[in-house]
C-alpha cells in the first residue's frame, strides 16, 4: 500500500473507530446536556437574526438579554439546519473532537509513522474524561481543536515556517471567541513556553490574536472580555463554594457557610478522587518524567512537547492550590490541554529507548485507558443522573409548563433550569451565561435568600423540584400546593400563583 493510501485508510479507521467509541455510551441518553440548550437557543437565535451580539428572549431573568458569552459555537451551530440540529445535536461535540484525534495522530504520524498514529488515535478516543464531558453539546471539544492548533503553529513559526504566525493569529482570535478556560491557561502557557524555549517569538501569537479579535467585532469584543472579567470576579467572591449544593450548603437553609463542594475540607479520600480524575483526564502524563535522562538527545519538537506538558499541568496545579488563582477554574479541567504532547512523550520515550519504564509506563497507560473507558461508557449507560437529560418524567413537566401561558419557573436543582428554558419558551430564574452575575449572586452558588423572597423579586409563580435533591420541609414551603408530581419531580405553585 502507498503511503498516502495508508495514511488515508488510516484516517478512515481513527474516524470509525472514534464514533462508535464516542456514541455508544451516550446512545440511551443521548438527548441530554445542561449546555447544550443553551447553545440550542442561541443558535436558532443567530439563524433567524444573523447578527451579534446574539439578543435572547427574556428566558434568563438572571442575566441581560444581549450575550457576551463567546459566541462562535452558537454561530456554527446556527449554520446548520434547525431540524437537523434539534434531532442530532448530541453527535456535535463527538464529531468536533474527532478533530483533536485526527491532530494528535496527525503530529505522531507525521514524526513517528501510521503505526504510532493509529495507537494514539485510540488512546485519545478512548479517554474516559473526554468522553463524558464530551457527551454533551458544549465549546469545550471546538476549545481543544483551537489550543492545540494554536500551540502547534506558533511553535511552527518559531521553527521558521513563516505560515505559522497568520495560522496561530487566526486560530487565537477564534479561541478568544470560543472559550475562556483556555484562554486563561494561554496567559500563562505562552509566556512559560518564551521562557522554557528561550524564544521571545512564543510571546507574540496570543497578543496579535487579540488585535485580530477586535478588529473583526470592535463593539462586541470589548463586551466578552468584560464578561470574562466579570466571571473571574464572580468566582473570585465565591471559589469557597464552587459545586456546593444550593440548598444543604446554604445558610439561609442551614448550612455551615463554611467551603463546600471542590474546595471542601482535604481528606484522604478527596485526595484519592482527585489523583483519580488527574489519571483520567491524562494518565500519559506518567511518560514526561522519563524524557530527562534522554535530554541532551531531543530535538526542539520533543523538548516543546515536554514543557507543553509541564506547563499545563503546573498551571492547573497552581490553580487548585494558591488561592488567589481559584477564580479561574478546577485546575483538573486544564489537564486534558496536555493529552497530545503527553501522547506524543510516551511514543518520544520508547523510540528513544528509555528502556523497561518506558514500557511499563506505556501499559499501564493502555490498560488504565481501556479500564477508565469502560466503567465511564458503563455509567453513562446507567440509569439517568442529573445531567439534564429529558426523561420521560421531564417531558411530562415540560408540557404542563408550556400550558401555563404566565408560568415563570424556578428549578432546583438548577441544571434543569436551561432544559426548562429552551423547552417550554418560559421564564427561568437562572443566567451565569453572560455577565452581571452580581444578579446570579443570591440564589448561586448557594441560596443566600429566601426563596420566596426570590420569587417575589422576579414574578416566579412555579417551583420545579427534584426531591431527591432538596424537599419542600427543608425549603420550609412544606404548606404549598403541589399542582404536579411525576416520579421525584414536583411542581409547586408558589405564593400568588
Amino acid at each position: 500500500m502507498s503511503a498516502p493510501l495508508a495514511i488515508a485508510f488510516a484516517a478512515l479507521l481513527l474516524l470509525a473507530c472514534h464514533f462508535v467509541l464516542r456514541i455508544a455510551p451516550l446512545w440511551r441518553h443521548r438527548h441530554q446536556g445542561c449546555d447544550a440548550y443553551y447553545y440550542l437557543l442561541t443558535a436558532e437565535v443567530f439563524r433567524r437574526e444573523r447578527r451579534l451580539p446574539i439578543v435572547l428572549p427574556p428566558y434568563y431573568l438572571l442575566e441581560p438579554q444581549d450575550q457576551a458569552y463567546p459566541p462562535m459555537t452558537s454561530v456554527l451551530l446556527g449554520l446548520l439546519p434547525e431540524r437537523w440540529l434539534a434531532r442530532y445535536y448530541w453527535t456535535i461535540s463527538p464529531a468536533i473532537d474527532a478533530l483533536s484525534m485526527l491532530i494528535v495522530a496527525g503530529w505522531i504520524g507525521a514524526e513517528f509513522g501510521v503505526a504510532w498514529a493509529i495507537a494514539a488515535g485510540l488512546c485519545h478516543s478512548m479517554n474516559a474524561s473526554l468522553t463524558l464531558e464530551f457527551s454533551s453539546l458544549n465549546s469545550r471539544p471546538l476549545s481543544l481543536v483551537l489550543t492545540n492548533g494554536f500551540l502547534l503553529a506558533t511553535f511552527l513559526w518559531t521553527q521558521g515556517w513563516v505560515a505559522g504566525f497568520p495560522a496561530a493569529v487566526l486560530l487565537g482570535a477564534a479561541l478568544l471567541y470560543t472559550h475562556k478556560l483556555s484562554v486563561q491557561l494561554l496567559w500563562f502557557l505562552a509566556p512559560f513556553l518564551a521562557l522554557a524555549m528561550q524564544d521571545p517569538k512564543w510571546l507574540a501569537t496570543l497578543p496579535a490574536a487579540y488585535l485580530l479579535a477586535f478588529a473583526v467585532a470592535p463593539r462586541l469584543f470589548p463586551k466578552v472580555l468584560a464578561a470574562h472579567w466579570d466571571i473571574i470576579r464572580f468566582w473570585h467572591r465565591n471559589f469557597p463554594r464552587l459545586s456546593a449544593h444550593l440548598v444543604k450548603d446554604s445558610p439561609i437553609y442551614g448550612g455551615s457557610g463554611e467551603p463546600a463542594g471542590y474546595y471542601a475540607k482535604r481528606t484522604l479520600g478527596s485526595v484519592v478522587r482527585q489523583a483519580r480524575k488527574l489519571l483520567d483526564y491524562d494518565c500519559f502524563v506518567l511518560a514526561v518524567p522519563l524524557l530527562l535522562p534522554l535530554w541532551h538527545e531531543l530535538h526542539a519538537v520533543e523538548r516543546f512537547a515536554f514543557w507543553w506538558v509541564v506547563g499545563t499541568f503546573a498551571w492547573g496545579a497552581a490553580t487548585f492550590l494558591l488561592r488567589p488563582l481559584r477564580c479561574v477554574g478546577e485546575g483538573n479541567k486544564y489537564f486534558k490541554y496536555a493529552l497530545a504532547p503527553s501522547y506524543f512523550s510516551l511514543v518520544v520515550a520508547l523510540i528513544a529507548g528509555a528502556g523497561i519504564a518506558a514500557y511499563a509506563v506505556a501499559a499501564f497507560c493502555a490498560l488504565y485507558t481501556i479500564y477508565s473507558y469502560a466503567a465511564t461508557a458503563r455509567g453513562m449507560r446507567g440509569p439517568p443522573d442529573n445531567v439534564g437529560r429529558l426523561t420521560p418524567e421531564i417531558a411530562e413537566m415540560v408540557e404542563r409548563i408550556k400550558n401555563m401561558a404566565d408560568a415563570r419557573i424556578v428549578c432546583l436543582p438548577p441544571h434543569l433550569s436551561d432544559l426548562m428554558a429552551y423547552h417550554t419558551r418560559r421564564p427561568v430564574l437562572w443566567g451565569g451565561h453572560n455577565y452581571e452575575l452580581d444578579r446570579l449572586e443570591p440564589f448561586f452558588p448557594v441560596i443566600l435568600r429566601p426563596l420566596p423572597e426570590l420569587a417575589a423579586r422576579h414574578g416566579i409563580t412555579h417551583l420545579l423540584l427534584n426531591d431527591s435533591y432538596a424537599s419542600l420541609a427543608e425549603l420550609r414551603l412544606a404548606h404549598l400546593r403541589v399542582v404536579a408530581r411525576t416520579g421525584h419531580y414536583q411542581l409547586v405553585a408558589l405564593a400568588g400563583a
